[in-house]
């Protein structure tokens, strides 16, 4: 349908500041990295969903359309590289937002949750309740984890 440079131009796309959330698990890893990625790993996924060869760029091009597609009040989630993670959050506190780093179950730094830096105070209290969930609702996989998030934002929100 379309790239981080050329998104869709159907809606929502195309209406500025009109997405939620925004989840994203872009390839991450420098090719480089492979010698000492378990097999399970390297041999079972397809190399274009794991491997890049510059893992903070695709990052800064999500920033940057997050700038473009999110609403005031929505978020931003990634599973990123523990060996660039602080980079890529420090790109996006550059761009306007802040975040948290999330640990994985195994304990790696894997995830950034982050929002635009100038929510109010409500809007925080929202993203601490997404965090809370996170550190609750670990699953196997990121998609799974991402649609569980939701689900609990989404009942945290109609309570708030």
């Amino acid at each position: 349908h379309g790239s981080l440079a050329a998104p869709p131009q159907e809606a929502p796309w195309s209406q500025p500041h009109s997405i939620d959330w925004l989840l994203s698990n872009p390839p991450y890893i420098h090719p480089e990295e492979a010698r000492s990625m378990h097999p399970q790993v390297k041999d079972f996924e397809p190399a274009q969903a794991l491997f890049t060869n510059d893992p903070v760029g695709m990052y800064t091009q999500l920033w940057t359309l997050a700038s473009t597609v999110l609403k005031p009040t929505g978020v931003l989630g990634f599973e990123c590289n523990p060996l660039t993670i602080r980079e890529i959050l420090d790109t996006g506190i550059r761009l306007g937002f802040e975040g948290e780093i999330v640990a994985d179950i195994q304990g790696y730094e894997r995830f950034i949750f982050a929002q635009r830096a100038h929510w109010d105070a409500s809007h925080k209290v929202k993203m601490f309740l997404v965090k809370m969930n996170v550190d609750n609702l670990w699953k196997n996989s990121w998609v799974m984890m991402s649609l569980e998030v939701i689900r609990a934002y989404r009942m945290n929100e109609a309570h708030l």
